[in-house]
């Protein structure tokens, strides 16, 4: 390695060193290479000279263009920072290299600039301190010094904590996004896997999804839960909870909706069988009433 030992702190040193006094001539790729051929040079065991592709390079620090690479490169070779062992004779043959800690830059005027701008902060943050601290000093007085309250009164006269409040608020908010994050994940296609997997019909299924089409329901895994919670609590079938839904075209399932549907049923099975009971007490009875004329006109 040329003018420098294996120590990558004083080849990064002596260029930002340089880079701070020559601002207008340095931009991201040259500290981009430069910094490179250091960590390939330290990979290397800090050898006198090293070979450096320039497609291995370019893939390195994501350039795509070789003319950039090459004025880059000749600028690191003109600024006295890499040396050139052996030119490359085009793109695709290694030059070899070696690495220079370039003395000509003002070290001075880096140190300067970071020392004062330490100093500055320093002040600042003492200075902020100090009327922070002033701020909240107030005089003691024995007979009002009580805890500050950080609680306030409700209407019903209980107090509750204002920062629990807000921590509430921010968990319910959290809760609500999350929520609102799986049901956009959830929908049709899987509205219907779920009713088949319980033992739903795909046909049934099929119907009662074009209902809710019709009805414009939305396929949730809310209205999906709210179906499955209502045939666990009621021991009822999920297929047939299905099947009624399209047989009767409802959006949506309640097991009381079967029970009224039962007993309609129910009601007119024995509507009728009173209707058909008294239809036979009329005919018996204009049987007897033809009887009796016959038996009277026959005497």
């Amino acid at each position: 390695m040329a003018n420098v030992d294996g120590n990558g702190y004083a080849l990064s040193r002596a260029w930002f060193n340089f880079c701070f006094e020559n601002n207008h001539l340095v931009n991201p790729n040259h500290s981009a290479m430069f910094m490179w051929f250091v960590e390939l040079n330290n990979r290397m065991g800090w050898a006198y000279s090293f070979a450096s592709p320039a497609s291995q390079t370019m893939a390195a620090l994501g350039m795509k263009s070789y003319n950039t690479y090459k004025k880059t490169f000749d600028d690191l070779v003109t600024w006295g920072f890499v040396n050139v062992v052996q030119a490359s004779k085009n793109q695709w043959t290694a030059s070899i290299i070696a690495l220079s800690k370039n003395d000509k830059a003002h070290t001075k005027a880096l140190d300067k600039a970071l020392t004062m701008h330490e100093q500055k902060q320093s002040e600042s943050m003492e200075q902020s301190t100090v009327e922070s601290t002033d701020s909240i000093i107030k005089p003691i007085n024995n007979e009002t010094n009580k805890p500050i309250n950080i609680f306030c009164a409700s209407p019903s006269g209980s107090q509750e904590n204002l920062f629990e409040n807000d921590h509430l608020d921010d968990q319910k908010n959290e809760k609500e996004k999350s929520s609102a994050k799986k049901e956009k994940a959830f929908g049709k296609a899987e509205f219907r896997l779920a009713l088949v997997m319980k033992g739903a019909d795909p046909q049934h299924v099929d119907d009662w999804l074009k209902v809710r089409v019709a009805a414009k329901a939305s396929f949730t895994e809310t209205a999906l839960n709210k179906l499955l919670s209502e045939c666990e609590r009621n021991n009822y079938p999920v297929a047939m909870a299905v099947q009624a839904c399209a047989e009767y075209s409802w959006r949506g399932f309640e097991y009381q909706w079967i029970l009224n549907k039962q007993k309609y049923a129910t009601g007119q099975k024995a509507v009728s069988t009173s209707q058909n009971r008294q239809q036979r007490v009329d005919e018996v009875a204009n049987l007897r009433g033809l009887a009796k004329s016959i038996i009277i006109n026959g005497d």
